[in-house]
């Protein structure tokens, strides 16, 4: 079984536990890094206030894009924390393509060791990164400990719109739709819900399994996408009726798959890749539902970026559609929708699916205690 996909990889760091590793990648040597202020004088944003003169629309940033450029050529290194070397590889390597004279210092380490870092050097004022890759699930922390700043570059203002951080603290990357995997030996494709309000139906007691929602993963985002537009007592109902089907909760969201392929279970809340990346045969395929929901991860600019021009620099390459082509070879869905690949969402979710928009999780990204309190409840820890 080949289970050894980077968004299953992707998927596992989401849990809090996890060895940080540190890796140097650059051209020629990196100098031992200090914390410092913008290249261009300004003092950046520390999570409040936009920085001075933030672009607004894509004309204005191209009009003073190669002030960036140029500064950041003066900066020269980029800090970047990352989430894994199967993805920072491939990056750092199409970034110093584009730029030949970029070093790049990476780290990399799973969200929870990244953001932990990230809010010590906040606190004691240590070195920190330029840019970092986490989930906004994480945001509310962000912002509270004034780790980030908002920006805006070019690649902003041409990314898919439904992905779109409107306060510019956040810049989608790539995007996994949440999908349900089925054992086809337990359920056939016509019995499979055909909305996420179904999984409540007693008929699938005890033929449901998902990651635990504590991970704040894949299963959290399932279960909190509906509040939104369904409103909190139908919401309320529906938890308790999951609660009722007898969920098994899975370590993760692979897990979850395998636990469904095993037969613990019929039903599995995963993304794509584990279907598309089993051997031919296996007994297990994947159901979509009306506005698939997504899982997306964001790139975001530190408020005490030590070269705040190089990080703007590899967070426009990294939306622009060479970055995104990048993300797309490594087996990631580009949340740039006019960049084509066999992981583009529009390959993976037919048109009459749809994919949801981010803003469904406006609430949960501005606190997501209350929801996991409610999730809580209902699946202890």
């Amino acid at each position: 079984m080949a289970m050894n996909h980077p968004i299953s990889r992707d998927r596992r760091r989401t849990r809090r536990l996890g060895r940080l590793s540190v890796a140097f990648v650059a051209v020629g040597a990196i100098a031992v890094l200090s914390a410092c202020g913008s290249s261009n004088g300004s003092s950046p944003s520390a999570g409040g206030a936009a920085p001075p003169m933030m672009p607004t629309s894509l004309s204005a940033a191209n009009a003073s894009w190669a002030q960036v450029v140029s500064r950041a050529k003066a900066e020269k290194t980029l800090v970047f924390y990352g989430l894994g070397s199967d993805l920072s590889d491939p990056l750092v390597k199409g970034f110093q393509k584009a730029y030949p004279w970029a070093q790049v210092k990476v780290v990399n380490g799973s969200p929870g060791d990244n953001l932990s870092r990230l809010e010590t050097e906040a606190k004691t004022g240590a070195p920190t990164a330029d840019v970092f890759l986490l989930p906004q699930s994480l945001r509310k922390s962000l912002l509270d400990n004034k780790i980030v700043q908002q920006t805006t570059v070019p690649s902003d203002f041409t990314m898919t719109a439904s992905f779109q951080d409107s306060s510019h603290y956040a810049h989608p990357v790539y995007v996994s739709p949440i999908v349900l995997d089925y054992n086809t030996n337990k359920i056939s494709a016509s019995q499979m819900p055909k909305t996420l309000y179904d999984l409540a139906d007693p008929k699938y007691k005890g033929m449901i399994t998902f990651d635990s929602p504590q991970n704040v993963a894949l299963a959290a985002h399932l279960l909190v996408a509906p509040e939104q537009a369904w409103g909190m007592t139908k919401w309320e109902k529906w938890l308790d009726g999951l609660k009722a089907n007898d969920v098994l909760i899975s370590a993760d969201a692979t897990s979850a798959y395998q636990a469904a392929l095993q037969g613990n279970a019929a039903i599995a809340v995963d993304t794509p890749s584990d279907v598309l990346n089993q051997k031919s045969g296996t007994p297990m395929a994947y159901a979509l539902y009306k506005d698939a929901v997504p899982f997306a991860q964001f790139a975001w600019l530190d408020a005490r970026a030590p070269h705040v021009d190089m990080g703007r620099l590899f967070l426009d390459w990294m939306m622009s559609k060479q970055g995104q082509a990048v993300y797309a070879a490594t087996g990631r869905s580009p949340a740039l929708s006019s960049v084509k690949s066999s992981m583009s969402l529009s390959k993976l979710v037919p048109a009459q699916y749809g994919i949801a928009p981010v803003s469904v999780f406006k609430d949960f990204y501005a606190n997501p205690q209350p929801f996991i309190d409610q999730m809580t409840q209902r699946w202890p820890q």
